[in-house]
């Protein structure tokens, strides 16, 4: 699944949220724009989905008062995306993986 701008925008509120003194400014629509551009092209590199990124966001916020930055969302979505993949049973992981390999294939989802 990739992560769109859109998915984006949804990161960058939930820090604004998290974060309201030190989150990044979205009182201009341009640079916001931008900004999610940006963050969904590097989250993309790990292939990284929303509810990883969210989940990152809000658990690093529990124990840090300054607002994320890409890098770090991206630490924390990884360690939570780790820790699944690790709880996960054998058969669903083959399960996981079949289905991802379908959708590589082009395939039914």
């Amino acid at each position: 699944m990739t992560t769109t701008p859109a998915d984006a925008m949804q990161v960058l509120l939930i820090v604004q949220a998290c974060h309201r003194r030190t989150a990044p400014r979205m009182d201009d629509e341009q640079a916001a724009r931008a900004t999610a551009t940006i963050w969904a092209e590097l989250f993309n590199i790990y292939q990284l989905e929303l509810p990883d990124l969210i989940a990152a966001v809000k658990k690093r916020a529990a124990t840090h008062a300054d607002a994320p930055e890409p890098a770090e969302i991206i630490s924390v979505a990884r360690e939570i995306r780790r820790d699944r993949a690790e709880r996960e049973s054998t058969a669903a992981r083959r399960h996981r993986e079949d289905r991802r390999d379908r959708q590589l294939a082009g395939g039914a989802r």
